[in-house]
């Protein structure tokens, strides 16, 4: 028996016992024996042990996988609870007046030689500012709705203005600034430029005028009939433009609050020529989805220029006050310049009657001409960045814009 007895059947019962393979081969019966019976001993608790540590991983693993699903769901569950729209939310009362300082900076534009201008000279323009303003915003008159309405809020919605010297280069009331006759261009817009008499394209005024409006002598001839009406770039935005909106509380998804269902009593717009220029997308701007990071998309809607913009997360800093305190920054502007969703974006507010506007303009004439004026005004960022060369090259003094310092961003947290 001892003679006739197969190693290689030793060897396929040892299994890992690789390391004495020799020895079994020189060995007699007994060593072989000896040597399987060790190797056997010790490999199965170890293989016990292998599989004991393989389903503790599977169930921690699981485990894990659950508590990160409870944990994500209960976190959207107590920021609802916190951040949804509610007379009961611990930020409510900011929400209806912000108590986070807020300031609105303007820099104008001189135009040094009107004379020159009007004889066939180049105009030369210069930068005159900061004036700047400390905001308050209030939200009033609010509404929650009912029943199948209940996750909306009805509210008006107004900004005051207040002027802070310390802040600003001078007294805006002080200065005084040669720019454009924007009832000299409303009027000749309207073939009615024979009531202005003596009236130019230019017209000088001081600072605070050429913002928060004067009266045009023609207007204070025909007072009676027209009433106190003033002309400027922001003449009926301190207090007076009262926007109303409906929005989304957030209470049953947080991820929808802010959505606007409606601005002053309109669920779509009828501006634009196409369907997906007059819709409301986005919030109103001042509230917004949490979890949002680089590569997200968001949408406000600005009654003030009568359109939904999209703007995109390109990378996140840190707030000026506190360096803990993580925000995700915003551009206007796609990453991809050549995105065709972003030109999309851009030509679906192309006109019938105007066309499109240059590169890098917003067109405001349709808009203007809802709220009663009919001025071709159009809206660029500062110093006509991003926008077609040809516009700048028009002009001396202008500085060469840069994205880092002129580009406009949003800072959400």
């Amino acid at each position: 028996v001892r003679a006739t007895y197969n190693v290689d059947r030793l060897t396929q019962n040892t299994g890992e016992c690789a390391i004495c393979l020799e020895d079994l081969a020189e060995g007699d019966l007994i060593a072989r024996l000896q040597c399987l019976c060790v190797y056997h001993k010790k490999s199965k608790p170890l293989r016990i042990t292998l599989i004991v540590a393989a389903a503790l991983f599977i169930v921690i693993a699981l485990f894990t996988l659950i508590l990160v699903l409870i944990f994500d769901r209960l976190f959207l569950a107590l920021l609802a609870q916190k951040l949804a729209i509610s007379p009961n939310s611990p930020v409510y009362e900011s929400w209806l007046v912000p108590t986070v300082p807020i300031y609105f900076s303007v820099y104008l534009l001189n135009l040094t030689n009107p004379t020159e201008v009007l004889a066939g000279a180049r105009p030369h323009l210069q930068e005159v500012g900061p004036y700047v303003y400390r905001e308050r915003r209030e939200r009033f008159d609010v509404q929650f709705g009912n029943g199948s309405e209940s996750h909306t809020v009805r509210f008006k919605y107004r900004i005051f203005y207040y002027f802070d010297r310390e802040k600003s280069i001078n007294d805006p009331s002080t200065v005084r600034i040669n720019t454009p006759n924007l009832y000299f261009l409303a009027m000749t817009s309207s073939n009615m430029g024979w009531l202005l008499g003596d009236d130019g394209p230019f017209i000088t005024l001081t600072a605070e005028e050429v913002m928060w409006g004067y009266t045009p002598t023609l207007v204070n001839y025909l007072r009676v009939f027209l009433g106190d009406k003033k002309v400027g770039l922001f003449a009926t935005n301190n207090g007076t433009n009262v926007n109303e909106f409906v929005v989304n509380t957030g209470a049953k998804n947080i991820q929808d609050i802010g959505k606007i269902y409606e601005v002053n009593g309109q669920q779509i717009l009828d501006i634009w020529d196409n369907v997906e220029a007059n819709m409301l997308n986005g919030t109103d701007g001042t509230v917004a989805a949490p979890g949002l990071r680089v590569g997200s998309t968001v949408e406000f809607h600005v009654p003030d220029i009568c359109r939904s913009v999209t703007s995109y997360a390109v990378n996140t800093t840190t707030t000026q006050e506190r360096d803990d305190v993580e925000v995700t920054v915003f551009s206007g502007s796609p990453p991809n310049s050549t995105d065709p969703l972003a030109k999309w974006r851009t030509d679906m507010f192309c006109t019938k009657d105007t066309g499109c506007p240059p590169q890098g303009l917003l067109s405001l004439q349709r808009c203007v001409a809802r709220k009663g004026g009919d001025l071709p005004l159009f809206l660029s960022q500062p110093f006509f960045l991003g926008a077609d060369p040809e516009i700048a090259a028009a002009f001396d003094g202008l500085p060469t814009p840069t994205k880092e310092k002129y580009s406009t961003w949003v800072h959400i947290e």
